[in-house]
């Protein structure tokens, strides 16, 4: 809901120039008849703005919609700024870029999902056919094959999901952009990453460091070609520059294991479930068959 309440007040605000309270009402009235939270939203987000509350204040306690903290943050900094257009287009682009992400994992996931019940199906029809009246045996064999699958498609999902470090430093080149200073929006990414996630603390714990004049490199933990970009940046003097660089190289990344994981899983869920095939086509015929050899 979040996404879509972005995308139509970007579409009105930003692109078609419009005002915010004139996006607001368009917004209030194109979904008024169908009385959903979008409409509920741009109508409560209208009064607030009309009784001269804050809009980060009304995002943060709209009720009909949960606007998350990062979301908020970003719109409270360009309250400051001065400049809503850009962070809303970004913010857009954010939630576009997750929405499309989950496409991608339901698109896979609708594969395995007829193979494992056709696989459930044949399991059912070849217990009947043996005559055998223990289901149990059955059963057993299907919790297996489906805690399998599960496994498999609980990995390929954490791969091609969105990278919240990625999503960290994208965010921290928007707001040195936006003219936060350094120390600062670096400190702002444990919005994203989660202000109980060691990640998260690492990037506070950076940015006081920075705030107290240490170097890129030496106020980072991370990864060896983290720190070598951090170098490059200190040595060159730009440190403003590297983190949209840095987003960019994870992303390039996460394209090729994506790639590479939508390519492996059809293969892989069919020689799984072909396993589970022969092991109980071999379990409940093959005393059958034997039976046939002695006749």
């Amino acid at each position: 809901m979040v996404r879509k309440f972005t995308s139509e007040l970007a579409d009105l605000y930003v692109r078609q120039n419009m005002t915010l309270s004139e996006s607001l009402q368009i917004m209030m009235h194109k979904n008024k008849k169908r009385k959903n939270r979008i409409s509920r939203s741009a109508a409560y987000l209208f009064e607030c703005l009309q009784e001269g509350n804050l809009i980060s204040n009304a995002f943060r306690t709209c009720p009909f919609i949960n606007f998350d903290d990062s979301y908020t943050y970003f719109i409270s900094l360009s309250e400051k700024s001065g400049d809503l257009r850009k962070t809303l287009e970004y913010l857009n682009l954010k939630y576009e870029r997750k929405y499309q992400n989950k496409n991608k994992l339901l698109e896979v996931s609708l594969y395995p999902f007829f193979v494992v019940s056709l696989a459930v199906l044949a399991s059912l029809f070849v217990c009947n056919l043996s005559g055998d009246a223990n289901y149990g045996q059955v059963l057993n064999y299907l919790f297996f094959l489906v805690g399998v699958c599960g496994s498999i498609f609980f990995v390929i999902g954490k791969i091609i999901s969105e990278d919240k470090l990625y999503e960290a430093f994208l965010g921290i080149d928007f707001l040195i952009k936006a003219g936060v200073n350094v120390s600062a929006a670096v400190a702002s990414a444990v919005y994203v990453l989660g202000a109980d996630s060691r990640l998260g603390k690492s990037f506070v714990e950076a940015g006081e460091k920075l705030e107290f004049g240490m170097s890129l490199q030496n106020a980072f933990c991370l990864g060896k070609k983290y720190q070598e970009a951090f170098y490059y940046a200190d040595s060159c003097g730009k440190s403003s520059e590297v983190f949209k660089k840095l987003a960019v190289w994870i992303d390039e990344k996460a394209q090729k294991r994506r790639k590479l994981c939508l390519c492996l899983v059809e293969p892989l869920f069919i020689c799984v479930t072909g396993v589970f095939l022969l092991c109980l086509v071999m379990k409940f015929f093959m005393p059958f068959m034997n039976d046939m050899k002695f006749f």
